[in-house]
């Protein structure tokens, strides 16, 4: 009897405590990362968070700061002032109404203090500060683009003509997808165009050193199951190499794609040299249409 009693006991404390780590700190589930113009966002002390009313709050001073505000703290009245090209932003810490200018705007959430850090509302911060948001649920990420930051190009491209562009399929018989199927469509570009979208997928920016082919990209997919996307290189005029079926990432990620596959030497095909490469050859599609994005490599120097 004794022994449940002190079960029942401690049990109840232990359930105390737990109710009271969570009220301290957001549960580690409910954690969120934030990129800027495609960069990671550190948070030393205090992650972004999604709280209870379902908004993601981030700490004020490195968002404010990393899309170029000023940010000052009232502590007497629990106040952050923030401003920014002649904007100024007021937040008063648990009131759901701020001042933005000479204007009073009513949020869906309060902003709090957590962990000593002041937490804001991301998306009414962000926009206010002139930038766009957009929100990856199965992620759990969240991109900000500044109006500094370069755009990214829809893919637009012309119909895909086996005759004069790419065959539409490797040595080894991979093809690019349904590029020989009407409606398929091709762009050739250069790496100072990026970022670009393709198919499903954002691109932006490509470097290449003697043994990879770097690829920042991002998969735009409701799927935790993220694939790098597909990549091939084209030498003398042919689609060789391809770079199929590789694991990615959920959100931004770089994929490094070698130039030399293991076996290619034993199979005759020789190691890749960067400087005889011609382009990079990218391929998704969307609405059952394929995409094919063609970029020139920045190393090329001529053919063989």
């Amino acid at each position: 009897m004794k022994k449940g009693i002190a079960i029942a006991i401690l049990t109840t404390i232990l359930m105390m405590l737990s109710i009271n780590i969570l009220a301290v700190c957001p549960c580690t589930q409910n954690t969120v990362v934030v990129y800027v113009d495609g960069e990671k966002l550190p948070f030393p002390d205090q992650a972004p968070f999604i709280n209870p009313d379902n908004r993601t709050l981030v700490p004020v001073r490195f968002v404010s700061e990393a899309l170029g505000a000023d940010v000052d703290w009232n502590g007497e009245q629990q106040r952050v002032d923030i401003s920014h090209q002649g904007k100024g932003i007021q937040l008063t810490i648990g009131q759901r109404e701020a001042q933005v200018d000479t204007g009073v705007v009513t949020l869906d959430t309060n902003a709090a203090i957590t962990n000593s850090r002041t937490m804001v509302p991301l998306r009414f911060v962000s926009e206010c500060l002139g930038a766009e948001v957009e929100w990856n649920g199965v992620a759990r990420e969240v991109y900000i683009t500044t109006q500094n930051a370069e755009p990214v190009k829809p893919f637009e491209g012309q119909p895909y003509n086996q005759v004069v562009d790419l065959p539409t399929s490797d040595y080894l018989g991979y093809e690019l997808y349904r590029a020989n199927e009407p409606g398929a469509r091709v762009s050739y570009i250069t790496v100072d165009k990026l970022p670009m979208r393709v198919g499903r997928y954002v691109i932006y920016s490509l470097t290449v050193d003697n043994e990879y082919v770097h690829v920042k990209q991002r998969a735009i997919t409701d799927s935790n199951m993220v694939r790098a996307v597909s990549m091939h290189i084209k030498e003398n005029g042919y689609l060789n190499r391809s770079r199929h079926y590789a694991d990615g990432q959920p959100g931004i990620f770089i994929y490094s794609y070698p130039l030399t596959l293991r076996g290619e030497i034993a199979d005759g095909i020789g190691k890749a040299d960067k400087t005889k490469i011609e382009a990079f050859v990218f391929d998704d599609g969307i609405n059952s249409k394929s995409q094919v994005l063609v970029i020139a490599n920045p190393l090329y120097e001529g053919g063989n």
